[in-house]
């Protein structure tokens, strides 16, 4: 990767730090008993947010939902409206969840640990001075922050933010140019002339957006890569760089370059392997770039 790389992807992930963040005057000052408070309840929010809910919460939950909904239905539909919604939200969220135990308890546990860890190493990227305003990084990754630090956070990751956006959408247009010549850029402009109004189908980025690298095979010469619904060719092949951490990596951005009659291929991914959040690279490059006619459920 030339442009959008491991350094580019640490620096979008430091442009959102800022968001979401509560102010909480106790930040202002390192005290080990507040931290320790506020990651408890963290925890538990993120615990129970997989656990069964019961009826009665459900429908406090959307209660508000099923009031402004009243407002606007006539009342027989406002009646099949609110009993189909509630049956759906029942089905989802009460009889269809797993048994939770002490084992699923402590999985999430182990998970939430890994995600602290992987927010806390992001946010130690920041520069010094903004890091000798915050008394407590850690409170900082759990989502707090005085109020001062916040103001200062929103600045900075707003830069941040317009720095990766601006590489990000010179590679997208380089991209455009030279996958509209490839098989794979073809296939999806004949299916947006087909149907005019879809969507999510201008690039190979938008086919394999919250895909997972599933397997990375040869067939003779040609390179085969499966992800979870769709799968990739690239005849004529030939690995350029490769991590043994792209299987199971989720897709995240790509560059495409052009000498000749190839082309090459650089994919960025990112590994979340115990909470984690790690870059990883898998580059190609080969005659061409296809979508395979069968997806990788039909070939198991």
């Amino acid at each position: 990767m030339k442009y959008l790389t491991k350094e580019w992807y640490i620096a979008w992930r430091r442009a959102g730090i800022s968001r979401g963040l509560r102010p909480d005057p106790l930040a202002e000052q390192f005290r080990e008993a507040r931290y320790k408070k506020v990651y408890d309840e963290e925890l538990r929010r993120y615990i129970a947010s997989f656990e069964p809910l019961d009826i009665s919460t459900i429908k406090k939950i959307h209660e508000e939902e099923f009031k402004q909904a009243k407002k606007v239905l006539p009342p027989a539909e406002w009646q099949k409206y609110y009993d189909a919604m509630l049956a759906w939200q029942i089905k989802t969220w009460h009889d269809e969840m797993k048994p939770f135990g002490d084992a699923e308890k402590q999985q999430l546990t182990d998970e939430f640990i890994d995600w602290q860890r992987s927010k806390i190493e992001i946010c130690q990227t920041l520069p010094d001075e903004i890091k000798a305003k915050i008394a407590d990084i850690r409170l900082l990754a759990l989502g707090y922050a005085s109020q001062e630090v916040i103001n200062i956070l929103n600045e900075y990751c707003a830069g941040q933010e317009e720095i990766v956006d601006e590489v990000e959408q010179e590679v997208k247009q380089r991209n455009r140019f030279i996958e509209a010549g490839t098989s794979a850029g073809m296939k999806l402009k004949q299916v947006r002339e087909e149907n005019p109004d879809i969507q999510n189908c201008d690039s190979i980025d938008d086919q394999l957006r919250n895909e997972l690298f599933q397997k990375i095979t040869w067939e003779g010469t040609t390179l085969r890569i499966d992800f979870e619904e769709t799968s990739l060719i690239i005849p004529e092949a030939k690995i350029l760089e490769y991590d043994e951490l792209i299987i199971g990596a989720g897709w995240f951005e790509y560059e495409l370059y052009r000498q000749d009659n190839r082309i090459q291929f650089q994919m960025l991914a990112v590994n979340f392997d115990k909470g984690g959040s790690i870059p990883v690279y898998f580059s190609v490059e080969g005659a061409d770039i296809q979508f395979s006619e069968d997806s990788p459920s039909e070939r198991q």
